[in-house]
């Protein structure tokens, strides 16, 4: 039996996630495809329900670990 190497765990892919802040309660929301925004978009804040239209320019990029155990089929 081989015996599995630390660098093999260590390599995880990562997502990106988009954040903008709710103009009303100025709570977070946050945006999973971060390339699919248009020049305007309209979300809805699920902490007041307030619907409010963002420019990407307002939006904050996170690069976080994968979720995931296993990694998606390429």
């Amino acid at each position: 039996m081989a015996k599995a190497t630390t660098s093999q765990f260590s390599r995880r892919g990562t997502y990106s996630r988009g954040t903008v802040r709710c103009p009303k309660c100025s709570g977070a929301i946050h945006i999973y495809k971060v390339t699919a925004v248009g020049e305007e978009f309209s979300l809805t804040c699920r902490s007041c329900g307030a619907r409010s239209f963002h420019s990407p320019r307002d939006m904050s990029v996170e690069h976080l670990p994968e979720r995931r155990a296993k990694t998606r089929a390429a």
